[in-house]
């Protein structure tokens, strides 16, 4: 199966640092954050399982908007903004990151933007 590729990272982290730590900076943040989803792998992989084991004609992308707040590390606010996969699929993969947590937290909340594209296997030659 040709699963989910990470196709797009946007992440703005908010400007201005009260109190004092260690603050990433922007890429730090972005590599990071995406560290965080890549431990979330094999449930997104579950997910497209699943929605191709229903329908083998099952593709699409999903692009999913969060933040992770500063100081927690609390990936919220976990939205689908896009994408062309079945709905079914779409909410799969925002549940399959519930509890993701960035850690050590920062001291400056982000706000992330992801898509993964999803394309059925080829069939054997």
């Amino acid at each position: 199966m040709s699963l989910a590729k990470m196709t797009g990272v946007c992440l703005l982290v908010g400007a201005g640092l009260i109190g004092c730590g260690h603050a990433r900076t922007p890429d730090d943040y972005r590599d990071a954050t995406a560290s965080v989803l890549a431990t979330r792998s094999s449930q997104v992989r579950a997910c497209y399982d699943s929605a191709y084991k229903a329908d083998p004609a099952s593709q699409g992308s999903v692009t999913v908007q969060f933040k992770v707040a500063a100081d927690t590390g609390k990936f919220e606010a976990l939205q689908v903004v896009g994408g062309t996969a079945p709905d079914a699929l779409k909410q799969c993969i925002l549940k399959s990151f519930d509890g993701a947590v960035l850690t050590p937290a920062d001291p400056k909340e982000g706000d992330a933007t992801f898509q993964w594209q999803f394309v059925p296997p080829k069939p054997a030659a």
